[in-house]
C-alpha cells in the first residue's frame, strides 16, 4: 500500500529493502484493490521532559581466538541501576558492526566495578574495534575505542546434512574441491563431516545415482567452521513435451517470441505473420490449450511483431512491431484495445529489437537495432504514453545493433548484448549500463581463425542467485555451434558450454527456473536437427531434455517461461500440423517446496524464530513459488489472499494471508492463532512442503529495519535515520527530544479487537490492549502512543519523543510490551 501523505522515495526504498532482497518486509508499499489506500497516524501525539548522563571505560578484550574474545571494560555506577552493553565493528569509525546485549551492572557507590561479555562467531584473522557503553535514568556514556585481532583460523571444517523429505539421506558423495581435495559419505542421520587442514576458498557438492541436490553445490570462502546443508530430491526423468497449439495460418504462424505469464494466469503472445491480413497477431493461450486471437495487425497500427510482450504495473500490455516504416510501441489492452504509442522513425531511431522492460521508475526501457548510418541503434526510455527519449547511440561504424532487450540487474544497471556482424569479424559484445545510459562494463567477444569464445550473442541475459550475467551466443564456440557464457558486472566472461550439434545450435536466451537451474532451446542440432530443449546447471552440467521432430515443432524462438503449474512453455517457429509453428509445454518432475529447518520461518520484522498471531512472518526456503510477485492486484475490498499465484501457506492448519512470493521468499500474515507449537507447510502449485514446527508466542514485538537501523520517521514520514543508512538519500537521524515514529509487527492485540484477514479501517483508533514502553540505550522514551496503522495490516506505529539528555551515538531501541521484549540488536542513531 502507498502512502497518501508520504514521499514517494520513502515508499519505494522500503519496498526494495523488502521485496527485493530478504531485509524489512514492504510495509509501506501494498496496493488495496489496486488503489492506493489512506495511511495515517493513528493516534495525537503530546510532548515531554528531559533526563541526562552516567561514566564508563573501555577494557581490553582477553581470550581471543579465531572466532571468541571477551570484551571488558570499568564502571562507576553512582548509585543508579545501570546497564553496560559493547559496540564492535570492523572499522575504527565504528561505523555499521553491531552491539552486544544490554547487561543489568547494579547500582554500586564504593568505586570502579569491572564488567565482561563474551563475543563469538567472528572471523578469523581480523582486526575489530570495540566500546564500552553504559546507561542509567540518569543518562548515558561510552569509553574509548578499543582494538583487538582474532587469531588466524588453521583449517576448514566443513560439515552439515543432507535430507529427503526432512529425513537424513544416508550414502551421498560428498566431494570438496580447492586448495585441498577430499571426500565423505553421509552417515544413517545424513550427516557429513570434511576436514581440509587449511582455510581457502572451497566448492562442496553432493552426488548420489537417482537423486538431485538443491543447492547443487555450496561455495565456501575462507572458511574457519562451515555448516553447509543440502537437500536431496528424487530425479524423474522429463517427459516429452506436450504441443498445445498448432499454428495454422488464420490463427497466426511463425511466432518468434517467448509468451509471457499474465496476472491473470493465461499466457499471452504475438506471431511475426498469419491473422487476418496475414501481417501478424496478439493470442491469449489458456494453460490447457485455448487460444483466442486477440487483434490481427493491419499495417496501420504495425506489423511482424517479433519480440515478447510486458505487463506493466497498470495492467496493461506493451509490446512493440518491427515493421511499418520503423515500427511501432503500442499499449494492448485485453480483450481487444490496442493503442499505437508512438512510430519509430526509419531515418533516425527503427526496429526496436527485444522485448520491453520496466524499471522501477515506471517507465519502459528497451532497444533498437539497424546496420545502417542513417539510422543508428539506441537505447531508449519511454513513458506508459510513448514519450521517448534517447538515452544512448550505439556506433555504427562499429556495427553495434543490440537484437534483444535489456534485463534489469539488482545493483540498479541494465545489462544487455550487441549481436556481432560476421563479415567485418566483429563477433558482438555485452554490456552494462545505468540508466542515464553510461557504459559501466563491457566484453569483447574475439575471433581470430575461430571465434572459440562465442560469436553473436543475440538473446537477453539472465542474472543468476550468484548475481552474475548468464548468457547465450547464437554462433562461435569450440564447435561454432553457439555457447553459454557468464558475464559479471566488472566486465569479465567465462565461457561455460560449447554446443557441438549433437546437443543443439543456436541456443536462445536462458530461463533461471524454481529449481534453480537454467532452461533454454536451441534453434538447430539435436537427433533431428530441429532444435532442442535443455537445463544447464549452476555446475555447468548440460543435459538435452527434448529433441524436436518437426511434428512436435522446429526451430524453438524466445526464451522458455514457467507457469505457475510449475512446467515451462514455449514456442517454435516452424513445423506442427500445419507447419505455420507451435506452442508446448514441459512438464518438468514435481518440484517440491522446502522451508529451511533451521531459520526457515521467522519475524518479518526480527527475522527471529516464532510467531504472533496476526503478524507478518518471513518464510525462507527453496522452489516456494514459480515466479515473483506481491498482492497488489490481489486485495478485494479490503479483503487479504489467502492465494497468491497458486502459492498457498497453513500455519496450524490455518490459511495465512500471502503478501509477497518468490522462489526463495514468501512473506504472509499470520492468521489469529493460539500459543503452542503448529505446522507450517507451504504449497506452491506443484506440491507441498515438508512441515517445519514454530512457536506460537502471544506477543513478538519487533521493529522494521533499514540494515540494522529500526525504521523510524518523523510525523511527515521523512526517515529519521543516519545519514547514507538508504542508498541515495540524505537523511537526518532524530535529536534529542523530536517526536518520532517507530514501526512494527507483533504487538498483538488490540482494544477494540481488529478483524483478521482485513485492511485496518479508517476512523476508529485500534491501540494496542497492553501500554508499550521504549528504551533507547536503557534510557526511558516518553511514550505518545502505540496503535494499528489504518489502511494497512499487521503494521504497528509507536510514537515516542526521543530523551533529551542523550549524546552523539548509536543506541540499542528495545520495546517492550506485557514483558516481551523487542530485539536489543536494532540501534537507532541519535545526533544533536
Amino acid at each position: 500500500m502507498k502512502l497518501s501523505s508520504a514521499p514517494a522515495n520513502l515508499d519505494t526504498l522500503t519496498t526494495k529493502a523488502a521485496m527485493l532482497v530478504a531485509s524489512s518486509l514492504a510495509v509501506f508499499s501494498r496496493t488495496c484493490s489496486g488503489k492506493a489506500c489512506s495511511v495515517g497516524l493513528a493516534f495525537s501525539l503530546t510532548l515531554a521532559s528531559a533526563q541526562q548522563t552516567p561514566i564508563i571505560t573501555t577494557g581490553t578484550a582477553s581470550s581471543v581466538t579465531g572466532t571468541n574474545a571477551a570484551l571488558s571494560g570499568s564502571l562507576t555506577a553512582s548509585g543508579v541501576e545501570t546497564q553496560v552493553w559493547f559496540q564492535l565493528s570492523t572499522h575504527s569509525s565504528m561505523v555499521g558492526g553491531s552491539s552486544t546485549l544490554p547487561q543489568h551492572a547494579g547500582s554500586s557507590v564504593s568505586g570502579p566495578v569491572s564488567v565482561v561479555t563474551g563475543v563469538k562467531n567472528l572471523s578469523a584473522n581480523t582486526t575489530y574495534y570495540f566500546r564500552a557503553f553504559a546507561s542509567n535514568s540518569a543518562g548515558i556514556s561510552s569509553g574509548a575505542v578499543g582494538t583487538f585481532t582474532t587469531a588466524a583460523a588453521s583449517n576448514c571444517l566443513i560439515s552439515g546434512t543432507i535430507t529427503l523429505n526432512g529425513v537424513g539421506l544416508e550414502g551421498v558423495g560428498v566431494a570438496q574441491e580447492g586448495p585441498y581435495f577430499g571426500i565423505a559419505i553421509t552417515d544413517a542421520s545424513g550427516n557429513y563431516s570434511l576436514d581440509a587442514p587449511a582455510a581457502g576458498n572451497y566448492t562442496v557438492t553432493p552426488a548420489a545415482n537417482g537423486y538431485a541436490f538443491i543447492p547443487p553445490s555450496i561455495s565456501v570462502t575462507n572458511c574457519g567452521v562451515q555448516i553447509s546443508d543440502f537437500v536431496a530430491t528424487v530425479f524423474t526423468p522429463v517427459p516429452p513435451p506436450t504441443t498445445l497449439l498448432n499454428f495454422n495460418g488464420a490463427n497466426g504462424a511463425a511466432p518468434l517470441a517467448g509468451l509471457m505469464v499474465a496476472n491473470d494466469g493465461n499466457f499471452y503472445g504475438t506471431t511475426s505473420a498469419g491473422g487476418t491480413n496475414n501481417l501478424g497477431t496478439i493470442f491469449q493461450l489458456t494453460s490447457s490449450g485455448t487460444l483466442a486471437t486477440l487483434h490481427s495487425f493491419s499495417g496501420g497500427d504495425g506489423s511482424d511483431p517479433a519480440a515478447a510482450l510486458l505487463q506493466a504495473s497498470d495492467g496493461n500490455l506493451y509490446g512493440t512491431t518491427d515493421a511499418n516504416g520503423g515500427g511501432t510501441l503500442f499499449r494492448f489492452t485485453p480483450p481487444s484495445t490496442l493503442t499505437t504509442l508512438a512510430n519509430f522513425n526509419q531515418y533516425q531511431t527503427a526496429n526496436p529489437a527485444g522485448r520491453l522492460i520496466q524499471a522501477p521508475d515506471g517507465n519502459l526501457y528497451g532497444v533498437t537495432s539497424s546496420q545502417n548510418p542513417f539510422d543508428p541503434a539506441v537505447m531508449f526510455r519511454s513513458t506508459l504514453t510513448g514519450n521517448i527519449t534517447t538515452l544512448y547511440t550505439f556506433d555504427w561504424h562499429n556495427f553495434e545493433s543490440p537484437a534483444s532487450g535489456l534485463l534489469l540487474g539488482r545493483d540498479g544497471n541494465f545489462y544487455g548484448t550487441v549481436d556481432g556482424d560476421g563479415t567485418t569479424g566483429r563477433p558482438g559484445w555485452v554490456f552494462g549500463m545505468t540508466p542515464t545510459g553510461t557504459i559501466t562494463a563491457s566484453y569483447n567477444f574475439v575471433c581470430n581463425s575461430v571465434c572459440a569464445g562465442g560469436q553473436n550473442p543475440a538473446a537477453a541475459l539472465v542474472q543468476g542467485g550468484d548475481g552474475s550475467f548468464y548468457g547465450t551466443t547464437e554462433q562461435g564456440g569450440a564447435y561454432g555451434a553457439g555457447t553459454i557464457f557468464k558475464f559479471t558486472a566488472g566486465g569479465s566472461l567465462t565461457t561455460l558450454h560449447s554446443f557441438n550439434l549433437g546437443d543443439g545450435a543456436g541456443p536462445s536466451g536462458l530461463l533461471l527456473a524454481s529449481d534453480g537451474n537454467f532452461y533454454g532451446t536451441t534453434s538447430g542440432g539435436g537427433a533431428g536437427g530441429f532444435g532442442t530443449i535443455f537445463q544447464f546447471t549452476p555446475s555447468a552440467v548440460l543435459t538435452t531434455l527434448h529433441s524436436f521432430t518437426s511434428c512436435d515443432g522446429a526451430d524453438p524462438r524466445g526464451t522458455l517461461v514457467q507457469g505457475t503449474d510449475g512446467s515451462l512453455y514455449g514456442i517454435t517457429l516452424s513445423g506442427g500440423t500445419g507447419g505455420d509453428g507451435t506452442v508446448f509445454r514441459l512438464i518438468l518432475p514435481r518440484v517440491w517446496p522446502t522451508i529451511f529447518p533451521s531459520s526457515g520461518l521467522v519475524n518479518a520484522a526480527s527475522f527471529q524464530g516464532g510467531i504472533a498471531p496476526n503478524s507478518w512472518i518471513t518464510i525462507l526456503g527453496s522452489n516456494l513459488s514459480f515466479k515473483t510477485d506481491t498482492w497488489g492486484n490481489a486485495i478485494t475490498s479490503g479483503i487479504l489472499p489467502t492465494s497468491l499465484d497458486g502459492v498457498s501457506v497453513s500455519v496450524g492448519g490455518q490459511a495465512a494471508y500471502v503478501a509477497y512470493v518468490s522462489p526463495g521468499q514468501i512473506n504472509a500474515l499470520a492468521p489469529n492463532l493460539s500459543p503452542g507449537t503448529v505446522p507450517v507447510t507451504v504449497t506452491n502449485g506443484s506440491a507441498s512442503s515438508e512441515p517445519v514446527s514454530a512457536i506460537v508466542q502471544a506477543l513478538q514485538p519487533a521493529f522494521f529495519q533499514w540494515g540494522s537501523y529500526a525504521v523510524a520517521t518523523r510525523t511527515d514520514y521523512s526517515p529519521a535515520v543516519k545519514n547514507g543508512t538508504i542508498l541515495g538519500q540524505n537523511t537526518v537521524p532524530a535529536k534529542p527530544g523530536d517526536t518520532i515514529i517507530l514501526w512494527g509487527t507483533g504487538f498483538g492485540p488490540t482494544n477494540p479487537a481488529t478483524l483478521t484477514g482485513v485492511v485496518v479501517p479508517s476512523g476508529v483508533t485500534y491501540n494496542t490492549a497492553s501500554p508499550v514502553t521504549v528504551a533507547i540505550g536503557g534510557v526511558g522514551a516518553t511514550a505518545l502512543g502505540a496503535a494499528l496503522t489504518p489502511g494497512d495490516v499487521g503494521l504497528y506505529q509507536i510514537a515516542i519523543q526521543v530523551p533529551t539528555g542523550l549524546a552523539n551515538g548509536d543506541y540499542p531501541i528495545v520495546a517492550t510490551i506485557s514483558g516481551a521484549q523487542s530485539p536489543s540488536s536494532v540501534l537507532i542513531t541519535i545526533q544533536q
